[in-house]
């Protein structure tokens, strides 16, 4: 397995000018962490040669080229355009080096039920796998949101497409939303996994703060190894089926966010360093 780190980790940094790509890169780099999830919505075009050649330089990767397509939408016209979005979006990840392209499902929205969400949703990567096969893409599919965020529903969909270009993004810290427990969800998703987003959540109270689950209950980010997720036990079972991909840290707590990711890269190498 190998480690990595979602740029979203930082993201506060990102946006409010403190941080740019390239040193996020920089940043993981100098933590001795060779791979970097980036985002889309924070890269221009024009960005997308000056990462390669300072990827390169640097003697890293980037794990996932992650973008935020939403397929949950009633105007076909709409659909349309989420799915030549993601053609676009191959092109970039393909352009960056990126094997692996992380994906969504849609958000819940109201007046639209679970099925017929899940028929849009199937039909418009359907017209996508071929695009991702073309140009040597993998998307991986995160359990992200409400609509379709457990692992049976992930199951489902990528079972019905049955390709080799979409395949699982478990996130271990949004399974508790969809009120999972993450170990064994990342248990039924195992012959499908090709990423990892490493996360973990701590419940807090129904007055504070933080992402609502399906139940109505709080949850917020927390340092690697500070909430509830079974983080060691999840990469021990990872490894026993011959999950050889990235972990892909993802630091959505409170608090200064460099800190809370070094915190988490820590924690994440000695896990690493322990089982592997």
């Amino acid at each position: 397995m190998n480690l990595s780190v979602s740029i979203w980790s930082v993201h506060k940094e990102v946006k409010e000018g403190r941080m740019s790509n390239i040193d996020f890169i920089k940043f993981c780099h100098e933590h001795k962490v060779n791979n970097v999830e980036l985002i889309d919505f924070f890269i221009k075009d024009e960005e997308l040669d000056v990462i390669k050649n300072t990827l390169a330089e640097l003697n890293m990767n980037i794990s996932s080229f992650s973008i935020g397509n939403d397929f949950v939408e009633r105007d076909a016209s709409m659909r349309e355009r989420q799915i030549e979005y993601m053609k676009t979006s191959i092109d970039k990840a393909s352009k960056v080096g990126a094997k692996y392209m992380r994906v969504f499902s849609g958000n819940v929205k109201e007046g639209i039920e679970y099925e017929e969400g899940k028929a849009w949703i199937k039909e418009c990567f359907k017209e996508v796998v071929p695009y991702a096969k073309e140009k040597g893409v993998i998307m991986v599919l995160e359990n992200h949101g409400l609509f379709m965020g457990k692992s049976g529903q992930v199951k489902e969909l990528l079972e019905k497409i049955n390709s080799p270009y979409l395949k699982a993004n478990p996130d271990v810290g949004n399974f508790l939303l969809a009120n999972e427990n993450s170990y064994d969800a990342v248990v039924n998703l195992k012959d499908l996994i090709s990423f990892v987003h490493f996360k973990d959540f701590q419940e807090v109270g129904r007055d504070e703060y933080g992402y609502e689950a399906l139940d109505g209950r709080k949850y917020m980010g927390t340092v690697l190894g500070e909430g509830e997720v079974p983080m060691e036990k999840i990469v021990r079972y990872l490894k026993e089926i011959g999950y050889k991909g990235y972990l892909s840290i993802e630091f959505e707590g409170p608090g200064d966010q460099k800190e809370g990711t070094v915190k988490s890269i820590e924690f994440s190498k000695k896990i690493l360093e322990n089982i592997l």
